[in-house]
C-alpha cells in the first residue's frame, strides 16, 4: 500500500468528510480494520491539527505543524474481530512454547494478540501525549522569557517611578514655599485678576446666551419657511376673492419686461422657469393684463422720479432718433453723484428744436400729473447742464429750455423776484456741453465732402469713374463708394447674398497667420464713430490681396465687380491711404483721449487747441504728417507695425 500523509488525509478530511475518507482508506488494499475504529483515528488526526495549528505561531510551532502534515499516517491497530490479520510481536513465541495443547495455544495466541494491540495503541497515544507535552513545555518556555522581560520591565518601571516621586516631591516643596512666599504679596492682584476674569466670563456667558436666542429664534423661522415650502405645490399668484395678483408677480413681469421679453412670451418664461423647481402657477395674467402693467411700470418710474429727483446739480441727456419712420426723444438726467434717471421716451412730431422742447414739456406734465406738487418744474429747476451731440436742432433747443426754464424759476423758487441781479443770472445759469465722439462723426463728412471736391478737380469735366451705376449716390465721392461697396464685398456681416467674406478668409488665412492679425475690417453697420477712416486704412493696406482674390474669381457679380473697378484706381486707393493716416494719426489717438475717465471736460479745452495747432502743422508739412513725425498727443502712443 503507498504511504499516506498526514497532510493528505486533513485535507481529504475537509474537502471531503469524515466518512468518505474513511471509505477510501477501508478501500485501500491491505488494510483491515473496523470502520468505528478509523472513524475515531481520523477525528483525533483533525483534532491534533488544529491543535497545531493554533500554536503555529509560537517558537517551533510552525515547525512541528509542517512535521505533522509530512509525517506518514499510522493505522489504528484493529479491535479482537480483526486480531487474527494482525502480525503477531515476537513475544508470542515465548507465550507459545510454554505449552503444546493446542486449546493453550489458541488462548495464548490470543492474549498476545491482545496485548500487542494495546501495546501500539499505547505507543500511540504516548506519542500524541508526548507531542502535546512538548507544546506545553515550549509554551511554558515563551511564557517564562515573557515573565522574565516584563520582570525586568517592571523593574526599571518601579526605579523611574521612584526617581519621578522624589522630582515631584521636591518640585511640591518647592512650590508650596514660593506660594506661601507670594501668597501676601499677590493676593490683592489676584483678587483683582479674579474680578475682571469673572467679569469677562459674565459678560461672555451674556453674549452666548443672546446668541443661542438668536440662533433658536433663526431656527424656529428656517423650519417654518422649511414646513411653507414643503407645502407649495402650486404658486398662488392670484387670489381668487380679490381677483388681483400678487406683488411678487407684478415685480418678476416688470424684470422680465426691463429685459426685453415680449409680453406675448412673458407667461411661456415664468412657467418654464416655475418647472425648474416643480411649481405650477395657478393662473398668469393675459397678454392685455401685461400690457397694463407696462403702463402702471411707467407710472411707478414716474413716482420713483418725483421721490429721488432731488438733487440741486443735474444734467439734462437728450437726444432723438428714427425708428420705421417714427420719430423719438428721449430724456434722460444724471446728478452729481453719478445716478442715471430716464426721465421718458416719447415720440415726436418731428426733430425740431420747438417740437423737442414740447415733448419734454409733457414728459413733466406726466410726472407731476402722477407725483403732483410741482414735482416736474422741480425736476426743471435743479437742471444746471444740457448733454446732447451738435446737432443744429439740439443747439437751438438749449436756449429754448434757457428761456422756458427762466419763466418757471419764480414758481418754485420762493422770492425769486426779490434776489439781485447777480443773484438771479447765478441761478439761470445753463452749462451746455456737447458729445466729444460726434466730433469723429463730423470729420468724417467733412471728409467725403472734401474727397468729393478733390476728384471733380482730379477727373476730366468732373466725371468721377463708376462702373456700375447701381452704386452711384448724389454727391459721393469714388473713394467712399469703394469703400462702402468693399465693406459690403468683405467684412464680417457685410452683403450676405452678394459678398465673398467665407471665401476670402480662406484665401489670406496664411497670409493672416504669417503677420500674426486677424482681419480687420469691420461691417459699417453697427459702426458710427472713427469707422469710416479706418476702414479706408485696412482696404489701402489689403488691396493687392482683393485684387488678387478678385482676379482669381472665374465669375464675378455686380458688387464684386463693381469693386474690382474701382481698386484699379489709383486715384481712389491714394483717398484711402489718406483717410487710414488720419485714422492713425488723428481720429483714434482724440478717440482715446474722449473715453478716457481721467481726461474730464475742462481738459478737453488743451486738447482741442492741440488738435487745431497739429491740423495747421501737418497742412503745412505733409511729409511729416505721412511719415509719422508730428505727434498730437504726447501722451498717446501710436503703434507702428510692420508686416511681411
Amino acid at each position: 500500500m503507498e504511504t499516506i500523509t498526514n497532510g493528505f488525509l486533513v485535507d481529504c478530511i475537509k474537502s471531503k468528510g469524515l466518512q468518505e475518507t474513511c471509505k477510501y482508506l477501508l478501500s485501500k488494499e491491505g488494510l483491515k480494520t473496523s470502520n468505528d475504529t478509523l472513524l475515531k483515528d481520523l477525528d483525533r488526526l483533525l483534532k491534533k491539527h488544529k491543535n497545531l495549528n493554533k500554536s503555529k505561531s509560537r517558537v517551533k510551532g510552525k515547525e512541528n505543524l509542517d512535521r505533522f502534515l509530512k509525517n506518514s499516517y499510522r493505522l489504528p491497530v484493529p479491535k479482537d474481530s480483526d486480531a487474527k490479520s494482525v502480525p503477531v510481536p515476537s513475544t508470542s513465541n515465548v507465550f507459545l512454547a510454554c505449552d503444546s495443547d493446542v486449546t493453550k495455544e489458541n488462548t495464548f495466541e490470543h492474549v498476545a494478540v491482545k496485548l500487542a494491540t494495546e501495546l501500539v495503541a499505547a505507543k500511540n497515544e504516548n506519542d500524541d501525549i508526548r507531542e502535546e507535552l512538548n507544546l506545553i513545555i515550549e509554551e511554558k518556555d515563551e511564557l517564562n522569557e515573557s515573565l522574565e522581560k516584563s520582570e525586568i520591565k517592571l523593574q526599571s518601571s518601579k526605579k523611574q517611578l521612584n526617581r519621578t516621586s522624589n522630582r515631584e516631591m521636591y518640585w511640591r516643596d518647592k512650590c508650596l514655599k514660593l506660594d506661601s512666599d507670594n501668597e501676601i504679596i499677590h493676593a490683592h492682584d489676584d483678587t483683582n485678576v479674579f474680578k475682571v476674569r469673572i467679569e469677562n466670563l459674565e459678560e461672555e456667558n451674556r453674549n452666548t446666551k443672546q446668541l443661542l436666542d438668536d440662533m433658536h429664534e433663526r431656527l424656529i423661522e428656517l423650519e417654518n419657511e422649511n414646513v411653507e415650502l414643503k407645502k407649495i405645490n402650486n404658486a398662488e399668484f392670484f387670489d381668487e376673492k380679490s381677483k388681483t395678483y400678487s406683488l411678487k408677480l407684478h415685480s418678476c413681469v416688470y424684470s422680465l419686461l426691463d429685459n426685453h421679453v415680449a409680453f406675448e412670451n412673458v407667461g411661456a418664461v415664468i412657467t418654464s422657469v416655475l418647472k425648474l423647481v416643480n411649481i405650477s402657477p395657478n393662473k398668469l395674467p393675459s397678454v392685455g393684463t401685461i400690457h397694463n402693467w407696462s403702463i402702471e411700470r411707467g407710472l411707478i418710474a414716474k413716482r420713483q422720479i418725483s421721490e429721488t429727483s432731488t438733487n440741486e446739480n443735474t444734467t439734462l441727456h437728450t437726444d432723438e432718433a428714427s425708428k420705421y419712420g417714427q420719430k423719438w426723444g428721449a430724456f434722460a438726467a444724471r446728478d452729481s453723484e453719478g445716478n442715471y434717471t430716464l426721465l421718458g421716451l416719447k415720440d415726436m412730431a418731428t426733430k425740431s428744436s420747438h417740437d423737442t422742447l414740447d415733448t419734454f414739456k409733457d414728459i413733466l406734465n406726466d410726472i407731476n400729473d402722477v407725483a403732483g406738487d410741482g414735482t416736474g418744474n422741480q425736476i426743471l429747476r435743479n437742471i444746471k447742464n444740457t448733454m446732447s451731440d451738435r446737432a443744429s436742432t439740439e443747439t437751438k433747443f438749449n436756449e429754448l429750455l434757457q428761456e422756458y426754464r427762466n419763466e418757471i424759476l419764480p414758481q418754485v423758487i420762493e422770492n425769486y423776484n426779490q434776489l439781485c441781479e447777480e443773484e438771479k443770472l447765478s441761478i439761470s445759469r445753463m452749462n451746455n456741453f456737447f458729445c466729444g465722439l460726434h466730433t469723429l462723426v463730423h470729420m468724417a463728412d467733412t471728409a467725403q465732402k472734401a474727397i468729393f471736391e478733390t476728384e471733380k478737380l482730379h477727373f476730366i469735366d468732373g466725371n468721377i469713374p463708376i462702373s456700375n451705376k447701381a452704386f452711384e449716390k448724389q454727391g459721393q465721392p469714388g473713394t467712399i463708394r469703394l469703400i462702402l461697396t468693399a465693406c459690403k464685398a468683405f467684412a464680417r456681416r457685410g452683403d450676405a447674398k452678394n459678398g465673398c467674406h467665407g471665401n476670402f478668409m480662406t484665401f489670406i488665412t496664411e497670409f493672416l497667420k504669417q503677420n500674426k492679425m486677424s482681419f480687420p475690417l469691420q461691417p459699417l453697420k453697427g459702426n458710427r464713430f472713427n469707422i469710416l477712416f479706418t476702414n479706408a486704412g485696412q482696404i489701402y493696406y489689403f488691396q493687392d490681396k482683393m485684387k488678387d482674390f478678385l482676379d482669381r474669381s472665374p465669375s464675378l457679380n455686380g458688387l464684386l465687380s463693381s469693386v474690382q473697378k474701382d481698386l484699379s484706381e489709383p486715384f481712389f486707393l491714394a483717398g484711402c491711404k489718406a483717410l487710414g493716416l488720419i485714422s492713425k494719426y488723428i481720429t483714434t489717438p482724440l478717440w482715446k483721449v474722449i473715453e478716457n475717465k481721467e481726461v474730464n471736460i475742462s481738459m478737453m479745452n488743451q486738447r482741442y487747441h492741440k488738435l487745431l495747432k497739429y491740423l495747421e502743422d501737418a497742412a503745412l508739412n505733409l511729409d511729416d504728417f505721412m511719415s509719422g513725425s508730428l505727434v498730437l498727443f504726447d501722451d498717446v502712443p501710436i503703434k507702428k507695425r510692420c508686416y511681411s
